[in-house]
């Protein structure tokens, strides 16, 4: 549904949450595959922004989060 229409923000956010969900879970159990989770989260959270959609609080925590962990790569 995201690829499908990126002006939707509901479906973006369930796309970006997903992927952080993800990369959390994998990241524990100490899978490399995590990092792209977390690449695809930024990547969706950070189009939302440049689009101009609503971006909660929330995701903008989301957002500094995944700044943090990628920023070293």
């Amino acid at each position: 549904l995201a690829e499908s229409d990126p002006g939707n923000a509901g479906w973006q956010r369930d796309l970006s949450v997903s992927n952080f969900k993800l990369a959390d879970v994998l990241e524990k159990q100490g899978k490399t595959e995590s990092k792209r989770h977390w690449h695809q989260a930024h990547d969706v959270l950070k189009g939302m922004v440049d689009q101009g959609l609503f971006v909660s609080q929330q995701d903008r925590a989301a957002l500094e989060t995944l700044v943090g962990k990628l920023k070293d790569e």
